[in-house]
């Protein structure tokens, strides 16, 4: 099994990145030492996931750069089902030819066998801790860097189920370390096809097609009971099914939806299938994607999906804190991966958004340089905290000190006694009413000196709050974020501050 790992992951890489000196019109250097494959067995097979830096990767060692890993999804025919990892060939063709990329980001690869006998997703999620905490060793570059995860449909899920565990003798979660989650049509409350009775009670008289076409198609030999698919059971947020009648929900993902879901981290792309005919369409040899998006139309009611996730299920909604959330119209659940077959890899605006999401976190992280020098800032006011204009697409690296101004905030002193005072720093920006805004703050573990327990506030132009994020105590890695529509036009203030009264230290602020 190893040796098929091997052969798999090596032919990916050839196909997805090719020979490097035709990609980029010159010899590329020699390729430094990394790490080999890093498995861990699931079950019987060993081995069951493995976390590659790259077996014959020319991008070298990891140095100074950012580790983007990607989670592939699973695969709903077989037992156990072998991984796909076609599906990243545009992508990783797309990003690894851009300069920017190749000098700010590595990629790594998660690859994993899915639907073996009791390894449900939250095992998978444990699986995956494990490597990373065996590359943290490996490889001394790595260690404690921030992470970046692109999840394909359940590998978003494996992603989350990782974020959510805590670190091995560490009060923290894992979900601190990453930087950001890109989701490609991932199921966050689940797929209605995955369930069983109370998915056919819904559907009622059109039960027929669900046996016919979804679960003799689509999931093959996979019962509705099986892991994995019983992991992607309908959560029932929206109470579409009987669960009182029908008690098929999954506590997994009952226990991953409750809570700090870390989707203030999370960027959630969702496909959208607009013209997909009839369920009869299907007996007559409709498309797999298609047939599909019209037995979730007219058997339970879901107008709105990629064939197999509901786009409301894909966009993890309401998600009030999603950093973003994009709709692609007319892409099914394959193509909201791997892309349009009609459009070229160079070109797929699919691609283009990823990486622009990826290229928008590079500011953010710390490069390897003495700690950032604050923000300069006139004499302060008596009496008055300063106020110092921001510029949309304007980095700033600031500190919070013992000579900013205090706000009569609450905060927490060392104990755990709450008190009233707490430093803070206010950053001013134009705004129009209607207009989209995002703030990010990254602070913590992330950057040198980084602030704790981090907070951001939104203040209207008349001064109230309109919204914040972040605040926790204790927190160490931290990257609070505002996604917010304006509601007037004027002047708009940041106020950056924390929850812990005594917190000082660095930040990096963006306004976009």
């Amino acid at each position: 099994m190893k040796k098929f790992f091997g052969i798999l992951f090596g032919a990916f890489l050839f196909v997805v990145f090719g020979d490097s000196s035709s990609l980029q019109g010159q010899n590329p250097p020699a390729p430094q030492p990394v790490p080999d494959n890093i498995c861990e067995p699931m079950k019987e097979y060993d081995p069951g996931m493995c976390l590659s830096a790259g077996d014959g990767d020319p991008q070298g060692s990891l140095d100074s750069r950012i580790p983007v890993i990607f989670i592939h999804g699973m695969n709903p025919k077989e037992v156990a089902g072998s991984p796909d990892l076609s599906v990243w060939d545009g992508l990783g063709r797309h990003l690894y030819l851009s300069r920017w990329f190749q000098e700010q980001y590595k990629m790594y690869f998660l690859v994993y066998l899915s639907n073996v006998q009791s390894q449900t997703i939250r095992d998978m999620g444990l699986t995956f801790r494990s490597l990373i905490e065996r590359m943290d060793q490996a490889d001394p570059a790595f260690r404690g860097k921030p992470l970046v995860i692109v999840g394909y449909s359940m590998g978003g899920l494996i992603a989350r189920s990782y974020m959510q565990e805590f670190r091995r003798g560490s009060g923290e979660r894992n979900g601190e370390r990453v930087l950001r989650l890109i989701t490609l049509g991932t199921p966050h409350h689940g797929s209605p096809f995955a369930n069983g009775s109370a998915r056919d009670y819904k559907a009622g008289l059109e039960v027929f097609f669900l046996h016919q076409f979804v679960d003799g198609g689509l999931f093959s030999d996979i019962r509705w009971d099986m892991d994995n698919r019983y992991d992607l059971h309908w959560d029932n947020y929206d109470g579409m099914f009987d669960y009182g009648s029908f008690p098929e929900n999954s506590i997994w993902m009952d226990w991953l939806n409750s809570g700090d879901t870390f989707e203030n981290k999370i960027v959630a792309y969702g496909g959208k299938i607009t013209q997909f005919g009839q369920i009869r369409d299907c007996v007559f040899g409709a498309e797999g994607s298609a047939c599909f998006a019209a037995i979730m139309n007219q058997a339970l009611g879901i107008s709105q999906s990629d064939g197999f996730v509901p786009l409301k299920s894909a966009l993890f909604d309401p998600c009030l804190n999603c950093v973003a959330t994009r709709i692609y119209e007319g892409y099914d659940h394959s193509e909201i991966a791997r892309g349009k077959p009609h459009f070229p890899w160079e070109s797929e605006p699919l691609f283009e958004d990823i990486a622009n999401d990826l290229q928008s976190l590079v500011a953010f992280v710390p490069s390897p340089t003495p700690t950032p020098v604050p923000a300069p800032t006139p004499p302060p006011t008596p009496g008055r905290c300063v106020e110092t204009p921001i510029s949309f697409g304007q980095l700033i690296r600031g500190s919070l000190t013992d000579t900013d101004c205090t706000a009569p905030l609450r905060c927490f002193l060392k104990g755990g006694h709450l008190s009233i005072g707490t430093k803070i720093k206010r950053y001013t920006f134009q705004g129009s009413v209607g207009q989209e805004v995002l703030v990010l703050m990254v602070a913590g573990a992330f950057i040198p000196g980084g602030l704790s327990a981090p907070l951001l506030r939104l203040l209207r132009p008349d001064g109230s709050l309109l919204t914040g994020n972040g605040g926790d105590p204790g927190t160490t890695n931290s990257t609070p974020t505002i996604r917010v529509r304006l509601p007037s036009s004027g002047m708009y203030t940041i106020e950056v501050t924390t929850a812990e009264c005594d917190a000082r230290g660095n930040y990096n602020l963006r306004v976009d």
